[in-house]
């Protein structure tokens, strides 16, 4: 997308479309056992509620339980009643609200609207989607496209004055993680590497982000077995939501590019990070009909982390459900993005120092 709302980047491209799964997008097995355990708390015996969820959705992709999940509701709650269960008023909609409930990404969402539907097996799929968002899906060229766009280097952005001075910011892989499984080192090579370090693609800032910095290590191992470099303005960048996630960064550092980053978003609990050797920190709070509460303490304490380490800082938003000691916070804009509604200390949207050395 030539031109996208996200806050600290211009632009952004998905060579891959769709995800193997990550610790956002929940299990198939997750799913049913929540679903189980709701009818448990309903008074349905454990083997009975298994066996219905079973019945209906085993051996389904989480996109197919959520198409699947008014339609497998009634089922089960006419399967109740036939027993002679007392059903309780909502029954079916709080059940079909247990199904869709761990549905919250933003380009799994897209995909559920766009891509293929278990309900309608004839319906039109947009050609630049997945079919299933569990199942990356390759396009071709699209990178190579986004090389030729505009240079913005010097260009006045008056809706994000942040990024005045910058070349053309793009966000790779926004719609889905490049770096799942069943997607091979030769295409990456090709249509990430080679296109940001093409006399096009230079003229730009690639922001990279997968939630599997392990797997990108090994790809940047792959490419100087092949006697390639890391282009310096392709960033690497990866996902922490929690301090499991935040135990990962040593693949992220392990990385042989001038500069890295990381998205701290959605933030759900306080991190601590070792920073050294990290650029830039991106973060968040999370959006959503189903967002978890967001402290504003926590990012307070990832910008103290980021100012001791000399990493730039960037508040990209507060999200659906933020708070401060304990107390919510009313905000119009429905993600938390209008930073004039935050805490003046927390208006800080920073990028690393090497980002303004490449616009030059």
């Amino acid at each position: 997308m030539k031109k996208t709302k996200i806050h600290w980047c211009d632009s952004t491209i998905n060579p891959v479309m769709g995800c193997d799964g990550c610790p956002l997008y929940p299990s198939p097995a997750s799913v049913r056992k929540s679903a189980m355990d709701w009818l448990q708390a309903q008074g349905v015996e454990e083997h009975v509620a298994e066996r219905l969820v079973n019945d209906h959705l085993k051996d389904k992709f989480l996109t197919e339980i959520y198409h699947l999940r008014h339609d497998s509701s009634g089922r089960i709650a006419a399967s109740l009643e036939a027993s002679g269960f007392p059903l309780t008023k909502g029954f079916e909609k709080e059940l079909a609200r247990q199904f869709s409930k761990p549905v919250s990404c933003y380009a799994t969402i897209l995909h559920l609207i766009r891509g293929s539907n278990a309900l309608k097996p004839d319906k039109w799929i947009n050609p630049g989607y997945a079919k299933v968002f569990e199942e990356p899906t390759k396009f071709e060229g699209r990178t190579a496209k986004a090389a030729l766009w505009p240079d913005l280097k010097g260009a006045d952005r008056p809706e994000s004055p942040w990024k005045n001075g910058l070349p053309r910011l793009i966000f790779v892989s926004d719609m889905g993680d490049s770096l799942s499984g069943s997607i091979d080192f030769e295409f990456l090579k090709k249509e990430v590497v080679d296109v940001a370090d093409s006399p096009d693609g230079s003229r730009h800032i690639w922001l990279w982000l997968s939630k599997r910095p392990a797997r990108m290590a090994k790809f940047d191992r792959w490419l100087k077995s092949k006697g390639s470099e890391w282009p310096e303005n392709l960033v690497p960048m990866t996902s922490v939501i929690d301090m499991k996630m935040a135990g990962a960064l040593h693949h992220l550092k392990s990385i042989r590019a001038p500069i890295k980053g990381l998205s701290i978003e959605p933030l759900l609990e306080p991190v601590k990070l070792d920073l050294k050797g990290i650029d830039w920190v991106i973060v968040g709070g999370e959006s959503g009909s189903y967002a978890r509460p967001f402290h504003l303490e926590w990012a307070y304490d990832i910008m103290k982390q980021s100012r001791k380490a000399g990493t730039a800082f960037f508040m990209k938003q507060f999200g659906a459900s933020p708070n401060l000691h304990g107390q919510p916070l009313a905000l119009k804009d429905s993600h938390g993005g209008d930073w004039s509604e935050w805490p003046e200390d927390l208006r800080v949207r920073e990028f690393p120092h090497r980002f303004i050395q490449l616009g030059h």
